[in-house]
């Protein structure tokens, strides 16, 4: 989701926020995890942060917004754990463990794929695409 679409939208499938990038403010947080949790329903959100961003977390905690701290060293362990399982899975026991580069590369086609293969994410995809400002 972008900024330019986080505020008075009604959602209410979506129970995951995810942001690859940190929100301006703590107030622009607070509606970007706002999409989730509508009228006593659970939500979640994921922050990723950069070591620099860490005051940002201080910000939030002034809020009271109740924060877990997860170390990106442990999701890229439990991303391989998955990736393994499933190439497992598909090739037999005997199939060699994926190095971490190659599960993230795995996940991230995994991703590309049912974006292409559902029409509705892919319009979703195109749409969002627009909504945001070219890098220059």
């Amino acid at each position: 989701m972008v900024d330019v679409a986080s505020r008075g939208l009604d959602l209410p499938s979506v129970d995951w926020i995810v942001q690859y990038t940190a929100p301006c403010s703590t107030s622009d947080y607070v509606h970007r995890v706002g999409r989730t949790a509508r009228v006593g329903s659970h939500g979640s959100a994921l922050l990723f942060l950069a070591p620099g961003e860490a005051e940002f977390v201080r910000n939030l905690e002034n809020r009271t917004v109740r924060l877990r701290e997860q170390k990106m060293e442990s999701i890229l362990e439990n991303l391989h754990a998955y990736s393994d399982h499933e190439n497992i899975a598909k090739h037999g026991r005997n199939a060699p463990p994926f190095r971490l580069e190659e599960a993230a590369t795995a996940l991230q086609l995994r991703f590309e794929t049912a974006v292409m293969g559902q029409q509705a994410l892919h319009n979703l995809a195109c749409k969002a695409s627009r909504l945001t400002t070219p890098v220059r």
